[in-house]
């Protein structure tokens, strides 16, 4: 789970998301989920799901 200094990185990927929009918020799902466990207990995972996206 997310630790010192994570609110604030998360709030930083979260303005980058809406500043630039695009690759940049599924950046920043990503990290948020990453960061901070959202996905559910088998739940797809975000990384997964982003690739293609991201890797484009």
């Amino acid at each position: 789970m997310g630790g010192d200094g994570c609110a604030f990185e998360g709030g930083v990927a979260l303005e980058w998301a809406d500043r630039q929009g695009g690759r940049f918020r599924s950046l920043a799902d990503v990290f948020i989920d990453d960061t901070w466990g959202t996905r559910k207990f088998g739940g797809p995972m975000m990384t997964v799901e982003k690739f293609e996206e991201l890797m484009s």
